[in-house]
């Protein structure tokens, strides 16, 4: 079956559309891996605040005491 030049056009806006939403979904899975890893990464640095807190409260009513 021999394609037109109106099909040759239509194949490569379809390879085109193709490879477009291919690099979408690359970029949008990038973005939320990102995302995720600095939700992770400012959960972890609360809870590192939150000890440093801790830690430093009970060295102060150590102190106290003494």
């Amino acid at each position: 079956m021999m394609m037109t030049k109106k099909d040759l056009k239509l194949k490569l806006k379809i390879s085109e559309l193709k490879t477009f939403i291919k690099k979408s979904k690359q970029f949008v899975d990038r973005s939320l891996d990102y995302s995720i890893k600095n939700l992770f990464l400012s959960d972890l640095l609360s809870l590192n605040v939150e000890f440093i807190q801790t830690v430093n409260f009970m060295f102060l009513m150590s102190k106290k005491k003494t």
